[in-house]
Formats: C-alpha cells, structure tokens, sequence
C-alpha cells in the first residue's frame, strides 16, 4: 500500500517504464558543449512527422475498431496515442525554446 492506496505489480512496472523513459531522454538529450545545432536537421524532423502521423493514424484506426469492445487492448491504444501526442509536446518544445532565446526573436519568428 502507498498513500493508502494499494499498489500492484502493474503500477510498479509502469513506473520503472516512466522513470526508464525519463532517465533514457536525460542521458541521450543533445550536447552542452554549446557547439551543437539548436534545431534539429529537416530530414530528421521530416522523418519524425511521418512516423507521428502514421502513429497516430494507427492508433486512431485501432480505437475505432474497439470502440465499443473495450478492454486492455483499448486501453493500451489509447495509451499509446497519449504518449504519441505527448511526444509532439516534447519535439515542440525543443523547437520552442531556442527560437524563444535567439537573440534575433520576434513575435513572428517564433
């Protein structure tokens, strides 16, 4: 029990998953060394927009499908759909914060 709450193996799996994940990004984040691009590439932003699309584009379909069994499996899709576009929050984010910083940044560059 945690906070009162009972806490099975499934929620202690899910939390190794998140910390792995959090953990996973921190280390493999970009350089501090300062000699790095802020921005990354077009074709690897290109790539990443196509996998999105075509991830979510799944997903969705998946959904439909089970929209009226329910389940695990309608439950792991619409996980995996959050985490999908939670993703995009991410990628955003790193486009953001640099055009936010430029020393050139106005209201219509970023």
């Amino acid at each position: 029990r945690f906070l009162g709450d009972p806490v099975s193996a499934k929620d202690i799996m899910a939390s190794i998953l998140i910390i792995t994940g959090v953990v996973v990004c921190v280390l493999g984040g970009p350089s501090s060394d300062g000699n790095a691009s802020p921005f990354p590439s077009a074709d690897l932003l290109k790539s990443y927009v196509l996998v999105v699309a075509l991830a979510c584009g799944l997903l969705t379909v998946v959904l439909t499908v089970l929209r009226n069994v329910g389940g695990t499996l309608d439950a792991l899709a619409q996980a995996f759909l959050a985490g999908v576009l939670e993703s995009t929050d991410v990628a955003a984010s790193k486009f953001i914060g640099p055009a936010l910083t430029a020393p050139d940044a106005t209201w219509l560059s970023i």
